[in-house]
């Protein structure tokens, strides 16, 4: 009579190759997937730094405008809409459109502090990435490489 150890060997034979090309795909699609995750997780942070940027842009905007406001001609606001060039460094990728408006005074204001000299204007600036183009750029929206940043703020003279 022969033993159950001897009968089996045909039946399990290859049995260890399939395992193997089995756990060979799970780990390809293991390592397949982290790479995805990591590309994504990669584009996001980048798309957070433009966006960092782009504020950083819109401000600087806004405070050439209050400075031209304030300082250089407290009478009027700067030609609207102005589109700001010359940034440097990480910030020369990006195009500044700054609007002023005033919103409440006299025609020339003075800074005396009486009632009746008191401006207010309205300030808006808008930083967007890549420059090309106008500023917001509507056809560039839901783009991956486009950014775009608006501050406003209300200044009074």
């Amino acid at each position: 009579m022969r033993s159950t150890s001897t009968m089996c060997p045909e039946r399990h034979r290859g049995f260890a190759l399939v395992s193997a090309i089995f756990i060979l795909v799970v780990l390809a699609a293991l390592g397949g997937f982290m790479v995805m995750v990591s590309t994504s997780q990669h584009v996001g942070e980048a798309v957070d730094i433009e966006g960092a940027r782009a504020y950083l842009a819109a401000r600087a905007g806004v405070e050439w405008a209050v400075y031209n406001v304030l300082v250089v001609d407290s009478s009027s606001c700067p030609t609207s809409p102005t589109n700001l060039s010359g940034l440097a460094g990480t910030l020369s990728n990006f195009r500044v459109t700054v609007t002023c408006a005033k919103t409440y005074g006299p025609t020339t204001c003075s800074s005396t502090g009486t009632d009746d000299d008191i401006c207010v204007y309205q300030i808006a600036a808008t930083a967007c990435s890549p420059s090309s183009g106008a500023c917001p750029n509507t056809a560039a929206v839901g783009t991956t490489s486009y950014v775009e940043r608006r501050i406003q703020i209300t200044i009074t003279n």
